[in-house]
């Protein structure tokens, strides 16, 4: 074989091996948060929707909000819930951490409208570091997975 060969094959299998790396690499360090609730209805105790931050670099949620989102024949229909009247939505959430969203007294709102039957919430929220906002739903939702951001 010659030596031009050898060579060849050996730094095609070494990109490879380094491509592979890197690739896992930012699988590994990916952004990804899960989010729960807990909603009592009584406006005393209040209701609770969990972000938990399941990566292992800090993330900064600029923005968040809260819209009830109905499902419509041609469309969808989108009213957002301002509870907190252009208060400071600014979180900062750790490494593997978790933060609370606590609507109670003036705060709490009704979780369950029965204006319409096929009513989801969802949260709204601006991540820096991303271009697109992201949306996910609150309520109902699946937990078989985090959601990966």
């Amino acid at each position: 074989m010659p030596i031009a060969l050898i060579f060849t094959i050996w730094v095609a299998g070494l990109s490879t091996v380094l491509g592979g790396i890197k690739f896992w690499q930012g699988y590994r360090n990916r952004k990804r948060m899960l989010i729960r609730y807990l909603f009592t209805g009584d406006p005393s105790i209040g209701d609770k929707i969990t972000i938990h931050n399941l990566s292992k670099s800090a993330m900064i949620i600029e923005h968040w909000e809260l819209l009830w989102v109905t499902n419509k024949y041609f469309g969808k229909k989108i009213v957002p819930i301002d509870v907190f009247n252009n208060e400071d939505r600014h979180m900062n959430l750790a490494a593997n951490s978790i933060k609370s969203l606590n609507f109670n007294g003036q705060y709490h709102f009704n979780w369950s409208p029965k204006i319409e039957n096929n009513v989801k919430l969802f949260i709204k929220l601006r991540i820096a570091g991303r271009k697109r906002l992201l949306i996910k739903r609150v309520h109902p939702i699946n937990y078989s997975a985090p959601v990966k951001t």
